[in-house]
């Protein structure tokens, strides 16, 4: 299969594999050559032809469909539209995927190495399946290479998780938080969270690329006081084939289900103003309102450097300031998150200078079970015992995380749920795992 066009969709076998029979091994080689994710898995025979027809193996519109993913960053797993497996592994061109369906179980191997993913060899399939293929950007290639029948598949190696932290490793999630650089070598004091699957980050988590035509924005680990010093960041745009991409901040208390579905200056994002870079030059949006509008030459590249600073946000495009009476009006309090939407393939956004500032990084501060109060305090927020007076929530993710924010279900040991808010004390208050199934 050959894609002669960016767009979603996936292809099916002719066959089906039943989960009652002998175990089925297909061997796929991938060639990415423009990068791009490429999924190979297995999809319920029973899938509509309209969800194929949109969407990729692994996303919740096709059924019964599990996906393993060849990215830029290494490998994925995906179903229901949850990744619940990165990994990190040569993906240079061509990348081998073996896919095996034994025993009502489903295993992949990537250029030999099994991808050791504890929750997919937990499942259990039942039924009938075809292979899916999902080849979504120009050029990519995938082909059949062998298919096989009650045969056993030898493991040149295994792929584990990207490091997760076990119970007690707290030096290592600070280490994780609070860190200026990464693995990666960036020298920059600001990283992005790579959170969704329409865009891509990387180069030390300072650069995003989108992947699919999706609005959404990807926000910055570490936070902005408008109490402290000013904060300069740059960032570079090349919007390639058009649309608008936007630059800004967010409130720290942006909900995750927002940021996945809109973008920079869009209301459901709290407190979040945006400079958005389009065809006709430049807009400022807050609130759903676009309270300025100015043309310039928004040729590509195109460089936006924000300000924060005496609790005033301020934007130049290309070293010329963006005039706007309003903006420089609005006082901020509070602290906030940098926020960029990029939301149509081929958009780039690069963070390439960070100016000395008041940059913070929330601090965990773990509590025991007994810290918390078995009582509900106002609002239905659950309260902080030993004399913090705070009311708090659970971040919603990871998703067992009720949408109360609450309470957490099934907690494995070594996961950490934090909270949303932050304390007056100037962090996250969260809760780390020690046993299974707390």
């Amino acid at each position: 299969v050959t894609c002669v066009k960016d767009f979603d969709c996936t292809n099916t076998s002719v066959q089906m594999f039943s989960t009652d029979g002998s175990a089925v091994v297909v061997k796929v080689v991938v060639r990415r050559r423009m990068g791009g994710r490429v999924m190979v898995g297995v999809v319920g025979s029973d899938a509509s032809s309209s969800a194929l027809a949109k969407y990729t193996c692994g996303e919740k519109e096709i059924e019964r469909s599990i996906g393993c993913g060849i990215t830029d960053e290494g490998v994925m797993l995906l179903h229901n539209d949850q990744i619940f497996f990165r990994g990190s592994c040569d993906t240079s061109d061509p990348t081998e995927i073996t896919m095996e369906l034994k025993d009502s179980r489903l295993r992949f191997w990537v250029d030999g190495a099994l991808v050791d993913s504890d929750k997919l060899a937990g499942m259990r399939l039942s039924g009938t399946y075809r292979l899916g293929i999902s080849c979504i950007k120009t050029g990519q290639v995938a082909e059949i290479t062998d298919v096989g029948t009650d045969r056993s598949v030898t493991s040149t190696g295994t792929i584990k998780p990207k490091p997760k932290l076990e119970a007690g490793a707290l030096h290592a999630l600070l280490e994780l938080l609070t860190s200026e650089s990464n693995a990666n070598g960036s020298d920059k004091p600001i990283r992005l969270q790579d959170r969704f699957r329409s865009t891509n980050v990387s180069d030390g988590g300072t650069l995003v690329t989108c992947v699919k035509d999706f609005d959404c924005t990807n926000t910055s680990v570490q936070m902005f006081s408008t109490d402290g010093s000013a904060v300069v960041v740059k960032v570079v745009v090349r919007r390639r084939m058009g649309g608008r991409v936007m630059v800004g901040v967010v409130g720290s208390d942006a909900s995750s289900s927002a940021l996945a579905k809109y973008t920079c200056g869009e209301k459901e994002i709290e407190r979040s103003i945006g400079c958005g870079i389009t065809d006709e030059g430049v807009m400022l949006l807050h609130n759903d309102q676009i309270f300025f509008r100015g043309s310039c030459d928004t040729s590509d590249p195109t460089e936006i450097t924000m300000e924060l600073k005496d609790s005033r946000l301020r934007f130049w495009v290309d070293g010329a300031l963006v005039d706007s009476e309003k903006l420089a009006g609005m006082r901020l309090s509070g602290t906030y998150r940098l926020g960029i939407s990029c939301i149509k393939t081929g958009q780039v956004a690069e963070i390439t200078d960070v100016g000395a500032g008041n940059v913070v990084v929330p601090r965990p501060s773990w509590l025991p079970a007994s810290a918390f109060s078995n009582t509900v305090g106002p609002g239905g927020l659950i309260t902080i015992a030993g004399g913090d007076t705070d009311a708090y929530q659970f971040c919603f993710n990871p998703s067992n995380v009720n949408r109360d924010g609450l309470t957490v279900s099934s907690m494995k040991a070594g996961s950490v749920v934090l909270t949303k808010q932050i304390s007056k004390a100037g962090v996250h208050h969260g809760v780390i795992c020690d046993h299974c199934d707390r």
